[in-house]
Order: C-alpha cells, then sequence, then structure tokens
C-alpha cells in the first residue's frame, strides 16, 4: 500500500468541502421563507425608489432608515420586474452563504477546518436567509482581509454595505499602507458621503442615531460571552489561536500577514460589538462577518489531529444550535405571513391618504402601503434623537420611542405589537405609555381577517386636528 497521492488528498478535501456546503443549504432549506421584518425596510425602500418616489420609506420624507445603501439598491432591479423581495433574498443569502465558505476554503489552503467552523456557526445559517444584507457584508469583509490588488475596492463596498466598514478599512490600511488604496477607497465611498449630505442632511444613517447613544458594555459583554458559549468549540480554538500567536511574535514561526490582519480584525470588531451593546437577535449576526477572519485563525494552529478534534467538537456542539435556529425560523416565517396578510388587508380597506403608527416598521407597512409613523425610530428623525434615560440597558434597537409626539401627529391608526392578531376580537386597554389623552383620541377596534381579528386602535372621528 503506497502512500496517498496529492491527487487523492485534494479530492479528498473537495468532496469534504462539497459535504460540508451541502450540509448547510440543507439546513438553510429546512426554514423555509423566514424573512426578518427589518428587511422590508429596505424592500420599502427599494419600492419607493423604482416607483419614482426616491429612495424614502415615506414619500416626502428624506430619512436614511436603513443601514445597507447597496444592499438596499440590489432589490431595486428585482422589484421593479415584479417579484417578491423575499424570496429573492432567501435564494441570494443562501448563495453568498455558500460563497463565503468557498472563500474561506480557498484564503485556508484548501484545508477543511476553517469551512467548517463557519458552517457550523449556527446563527449564520438562519441569518443568511432572513433578507438582511449580513453575509453579503461578510463576503466584502473576507474579501479585503484576503488583500491583493483590488482589497480596497472591496472594503469601500462593505463600507457603502455597512457604516462599519469605514473601520474595516482604516484598520488593515494600518497593515497595507499603500496611499492608493486611500484614493480607491474615497472614490467610492466620498460619493456616498456626499449624497447622504445633500439628500439626508447627515453624516451617518438615522438608524445610528436610533440605535446608539453612549457605551452599553455590559449588554455587550453578555451578547459576545452567550455567543461564545454557544460556539464553546469555536471560541475555545480562537482563544488559543490568539494566546499562542501572541507568545511567538517576534520569534521563529511568527504569524504571516494574513493571520495578523485577521487577528486585528477580530479583537477590534469585537470590541465594537461590545461597546455598541450587540444585538436583540440570537443570531450573532454582528459578530458574522469576523466568523470567517475567526476561523482562519484556528486553522492556523495545530495540525490535522487537533483540527480534527475541534471540527468534530463543533460539529457536536452545533447540534443544539441549529435546532434553535429552526425554532426562530418557524417563529419569523409564522410572524411574516400574519403581517403580510395584516398589510395586503389594510391596503384593501383603507383609504389612500390614512396614516399609520407601528413599532414593526417592516413587513406590515410594505404591504399596506401606507404611510407610517415609525415608533422606534429607525425611520423617523425625530424619535431617533430623542433623548432616553435608560439607553443602553434596554432591547438593542428598540429602545427609542416619543409617544406624546406619535398622539400629536394623530396617526388614523396605531397597531399594537401585542394582539395585533388574535383568534377572537380583543379589546385592546389604553396603552400605559401613550398620555391620557389617548383615551379622548383613540377607540379600539377589530375587524375579521381569515380565521381571525386584527385589533388596533382607531383615530375618533370627533378628535379635533393636530395642532
Amino acid at each position: 500500500m503506497g502512500d496517498t497521492s496529492p491527487f487523492d488528498a485534494e479530492r479528498s478535501r473537495l468532496l469534504g468541502f462539497l459535504v460540508i456546503c451541502l450540509g448547510l443549504a440543507l439546513v438553510q432549506g429546512s426554514f423555509g421563507l423566514c424573512t426578518q421584518d427589518d428587511a422590508f425596510i429596505s424592500f420599502r425602500y427599494a419600492q419607493n425608489l423604482v416607483e419614482g418616489h426616491g429612495l424614502v420609506y415615506n414619500v416626502g420624507e428624506r430619512v436614511e432608515g436603513y443601514t445597507n445603501f447597496l444592499w438596499t439598491l440590489l432589490f431595486a432591479p428585482f422589484i421593479g420586474m415584479g417579484f417578491d423581495p423575499a424570496p429573492i433574498s432567501t435564494l441570494l443569502g443562501m448563495a453568498l452563504s455558500l460563497g463565503l465558505l468557498a472563500l474561506t476554503f480557498e484564503m485556508g489552503g484548501r484545508k477543511l477546518l476553517a469551512p467548517l467552523l463557519v458552517a457550523t456557526f449556527t446563527g449564520l445559517s438562519l441569518e443568511a436567509v432572513q433578507g438582511l444584507e449580513t453575509v453579503f457584508y461578510a463576503v466584502l469583509v473576507t474579501l479585503a482581509l484576503r488583500g491583493g490588488r483590488g482589497w480596497a475596492l472591496f472594503a469601500a463596498l462593505s463600507a457603502l454595505t455597512r457604516p462599519e466598514g469605514v473601520a474595516v478599512f482604516g484598520l488593515l490600511w494600518l497593515f497595507r499602507r499603500r496611499w492608493q488604496d486611500v484614493a480607491v477607497f474615497a472614490g467610492v465611498v466620498g460619493p456616498h458621503i456626499a449624497f447622504r449630505w445633500f439628500y439626508y442632511g447627515d453624516t451617518v444613517p438615522n438608524t445610528f442615531h436610533a440605535k446608539v447613544g453612549g457605551l452599553a458594555i455590559g449588554r455587550g459583554l453578555a451578547y459576545v460571552g452567550g455567543v461564545a458559549t454557544d460556539a464553546l468549540p469555536f471560541s475555545l480554538g480562537l482563544v488559543g489561536a490568539l494566546v499562542l500567536w501572541g507568545v511567538r511574535e517576534r520569534r521563529p514561526g511568527q504569524p504571516g500577514p494574513l493571520v495578523l490582519n485577521a487577528a486585528a480584525l477580530v479583537l477590534f470588531m469585537t470590541a465594537y460589538v461590545v461597546a455598541v451593546g450587540g444585538d436583540f437577535k440570537g443570531t450573532a449576526r454582528f459578530l458574522i462577518p469576523i466568523v470567517p477572519a475567526a476561523a482562519l485563525l484556528v486553522q492556523s494552529i495545530g495540525g490535522w489531529r487537533l483540527h480534527g478534534v475541534i471540527g468534530v467538537a463543533a460539529v457536536v456542539f452545533s447540534v443544539p444550535g441549529f435546532l434553535e435556529m429552526k425554532h426562530f425560523a418557524d417563529r419569523f416565517a409564522a410572524e411574516l405571513v400574519v403581517r403580510r396578510d395584516i398589510g395586503v388587508f389594510l391596503d384593501e380597506t383603507l383609504q389612500p391618504d390614512d396614516v399609520l403608527a407601528v413599532h414593526a416598521a417592516g413587513v406590515l407597512p410594505y404591504y399596506a402601503r401606507r404611510h407610517t409613523i415609525d415608533m422606534w425610530g429607525l425611520t423617523d428623525a425625530h424619535i431617533a434623537r430623542a433623548p432616553i434615560d435608560t439607553m443602553g440597558e434596554g432591547t438593542a434597537g428598540h429602545e427609542r420611542h416619543d409617544y406624546p409626539y406619535v398622539l400629536s401627529r394623530q396617526p388614523d391608526y396605531i397597531l399594537p405589537e401585542r394582539d395585533l392578531f388574535t383568534p377572537a376580537p380583543v379589546t385592546l386597554p389604553n396603552p400605559p405609555e401613550f398620555p391620557p389623552a389617548f383615551a379622548e383620541l383613540y377607540a379600539p377596534v377589530s375587524a375579521p381577517l381569515g380565521e381571525g381579528y386584527v385589533n388596533l386602535w382607531r383615530l375618533r372621528p370627533t378628535a379635533s386636528p393636530a395642532p
């Protein structure tokens, strides 16, 4: 019996990689259509752009209520051709996640541990198919990390996808220091910043004001700690890699440029996520863009035996996580159906100039096609800047509010988060977060829809006009 030939070894690795890809695709396919509510905010911007109203959430209001400029623009052609953006985003997300595995596989010398760690990072499996820009952004960040002549362009595209891409470019440039790259980055990102200023009147998205309000380190540490616990073999391997390369610095066997860049990116972005307080979702979406870099770090230590131990442990630990993601997917899928049906119902029954007020400003307003006040402020410039004494202590991204302001706008309908759709009609109580004048202005109503009832508050006909 002779040794395995290089050709056979390469074929085995390629087969193993295809098995990893197939496993991830099967998991994602099992989730079904489970697009997250926030994705429909971007879809609504793209829809208004296609219809000639501009890149706006509400016609006539220039507020940058999305954080993913390039991703939002990507859906305009599909919507213009009459496609439903939700399934398109699912298919695109699956393709991008497989592309991310392929990129990690190639960057890691066609070894299997790095793509396996990425594929078993369970939050990625769900996040990729929920309509958000996370995996698209992760691909661009990883392409920038890879280096080469075009890295600055990929970093620039990442900055057009999420604002953090600016920091990614700055960090990587400290290692590469080519002024030509600054020119490329500025040539792409500069015009977008100018557009943002002249079109929206600000240098950062409105979502920045809505979500960020000082440090939220305690919440951020809990967020990162929870992710590390859920992916324990991965996180232990990462800590070991960082410690090992730190000890080897300036000694024989010191890390190469890719490892140094990856380590800096992982440490910097983790610190950033801790500082801003993490995210409300259970998919670890703020950390997904650095998962390939972290996986490459883990793969850079040890030999095939250690890689095998870490890989097997990662697969075993991923099983509960994938089951949890399936539970999340089922919940999102059910909410999508209900909110879509309510949105279509409101579109068919309300007057064209009726105004809605909602908390979840995605699915329902997209299908209702009515002027909408976003009571969490992602798409409302006033609420996004409302002072909140406890900012950083509540649910990330859902803390801004100004209910007296909403009441002063006197929307025609205010929709609750709880008991919006019930099997039997429900008489909604007056919401305690609103001022006492709410009871004089609004009355609870219920309307039949399918096998249940839509419950909301309607502006009383006798209500005096808002000042």
